[in-house]
């Protein structure tokens, strides 16, 4: 200790500690700051390989991951014009094979032009409603008892696919039912139009199993990260799907006739079938063709 109070020892080790603490907080700061660079710089590389895809890789790398939003909208529009189709069909049975009306009284009826035949067409309306009322039961029942057996052995044995086929099976059966109603026009009443018309969808599940079929199928190929954008997808081709074929029905069926609408309906199912057929692979196949780890089940 000198006169003055200063301790040069002490003062050259209180120098070295604080030294060293300023080292010891510096050492993480520039860590950190090389791991922040780093990553910047991959980012930067994934982001400048992704933009220097051609058109063709892109539009290989949509394609490749398109599954069950063709076959969905492969199932609605044609489902919606036939169902339209079918209303017309229904009331013009109704009218003429039914209720015998005369040619003059169906033909307005069906063209929407019956102002003058109010009382013919709150009868035949009064027939439709009757059918309508169990044919929305078997519409609801037989579908949720399906689902349930459907559902139940899908997530024990990991199947989709045959889920998400089985309503187009359904509809092509429904069409070419519809067709064959057309031809035997006056010797097939309503009520076994529509009981057939409605049994097919129906025993094959109908829009309920291929909901589920289809949403079993995306929560199976997807990662967390890319599930709610697929799942998006799909329902914009389920709602896309709706408003198409509404606007396409009156058109069609006053362009077309009966015939060339439900033998149109009956190739699009068709198409639709060989599709899925043919391209949709079972979730854990797709998986293994990608390279991603299986789905347990």
């Amino acid at each position: 200790m000198t006169k003055t109070g200063y301790d040069a020892p002490a003062a050259m080790g209180g120098l070295t500690r604080l030294v060293q603490t300023s080292l010891n907080v510096q050492r993480p700061t520039y860590a950190i700051d090389a791991r922040c660079f780093e990553d910047v710089w991959r980012w930067g590389l994934e982001v400048t390989s992704v933009r220097d895809k051609t058109f063709g890789e892109k539009w290989g790398y949509v394609r490749d991951n398109i599954t069950v939003e063709p076959l969905l909208a492969g199932l609605i529009i044609p489902s919606v014009i036939s169902r339209f189709a079918m209303g017309n069909l229904n009331l013009d049975k109704a009218c003429r094979v039914n209720l015998q009306y005369n040619d003059v009284i169906c033909d307005a009826l069906v063209q929407k032009s019956s102002n003058n035949f109010t009382e013919y067409e709150k009868k035949v309306q009064e027939l439709i409603s009757s059918i309508d009322i169990w044919k929305g039961v078997i519409q609801t029942a037989l579908p949720c008892l399906l689902i349930m057996f459907l559902g139940a052995w899908s997530d024990r044995t990991g199947k989709r696919k045959i889920i998400i086929l089985l309503p187009i099976y359904g509809e092509l059966l429904t069409s070419i039912n519809n067709l064959v109603n057309v031809y035997f026009f006056y010797e097939i009443p309503v009520e076994v139009t529509v009981f057939l018309e409605t049994l097919f969808f129906s025993l094959t599940g109908g829009w309920v199993t291929m909901f589920l079929g289809v949403f079993s199928y995306i929560s199976d190929i997807t990662t967390e990260e890319s599930r709610t954008f697929r799942v998006g997808m799909v329902n914009f081709c389920m709602t896309a799907g709706l408003p198409i074929g509404m606007a396409l029905s009156g058109f069609l069926v006053r362009s077309m006739g009966y015939y060339a609408l439900f033998s149109m309906t009956a190739c699009m199912f068709t198409l639709v079938l060989m599709y899925g057929t043919l391209c949709l692979l079972e979730p854990d196949q797709w998986l293994k063709e990608k390279g991603y780890p299986p789905v347990s089940f």
